[in-house]
């Protein structure tokens, strides 16, 4: 009989398999796309590179799109919810940025892949929409995590209200990660997420504050990115 031990490790051994195919075939589906246009990068073609059956092929990505944007960003853990929820600061803009970015910043990331992937989402309209689509659903669970932080400040139930001023923190905390996300591209990745997610805090916490309390965000800092501007 096997012990708990080794049923973990066989899982986990399964697991990163699982990853390692399924990275392997995400740098297969861009490549494709990037060499020959998005529409000729097919499925069959996928497969073939990558010596798999569709049938594994949609096991890993549901959907073809799924190959060219890959995973979504994990969803928050129940010690980030319960910390933006009940140990919020001040800012609650940036409170749920911190929150949206936590696992993010937990994962290694292949450079050269998430580079690779932007070039080919800005060309393709198709890919463009379907992470525009993955955001909207996004939206709904980050809507809901506002709105149970209205309920432990103790806020009063004006159910239509606070869902509107919840789903606008949303909105407004994931323009806070676009602009993460674009100025950590444009930096070409050399400049850390985390130092890239600080800066926008800090320039939204400078933006929110009243005129007479503003100071320059992170002073004596700049990122510098690749078209050899300052932000």
């Amino acid at each position: 009989m096997k012990t708990t031990e080794t049923v973990k490790s066989e899982l986990g051994l399964r697991e990163r398999k699982r990853a390692t195919t399924r990275a392997a075939l995400e740098r297969i589906a861009i490549d494709l796309a990037l060499e020959q246009g998005y529409q000729r990068a097919t499925v069959e073609a996928i497969c073939a590179a990558g010596m798999v059956s569709r049938r594994t092929f949609f096991n890993y990505f549901g959907t073809k799109e799924g190959a060219f944007i890959g995973p979504p960003t994990p969803d928050p853990d129940e010690q980030a919810t319960d910390a933006f929820v009940h140990r919020g600061g001040d800012n609650i803009v940036t409170d749920l940025a911190r929150t949206m970015t936590a696992t993010a910043l937990d994962h290694e990331v292949d450079n050269d892949l998430i580079l690779k992937r932007s070039r080919l989402i800005q060309a393709t309209p198709e890919l463009w929409e379907a992470m525009m689509a993955r955001m909207r659903d996004s939206e709904d669970l980050f809507v809901a995590i506002v709105l149970r932080r209205f309920a432990a400040d103790g806020r009063s139930n004006d159910t239509s209200n606070d869902e509107a001023e919840a789903r606008m923190i949303a909105t407004l905390g994931m323009g806070v990660v676009q602009f993460m996300m674009r100025e950590w591209l444009e930096s070409r990745l050399e400049i850390s997420l985390s130092e890239v997610r600080d800066h926008a805090i800090a320039l939204v916490e400078r933006a929110l504050s009243p005129v007479s309390l503003r100071a320059p965000a992170n002073p004596g800092t700049t990122i510098t990115t690749t078209n050899g501007g300052n932000q």
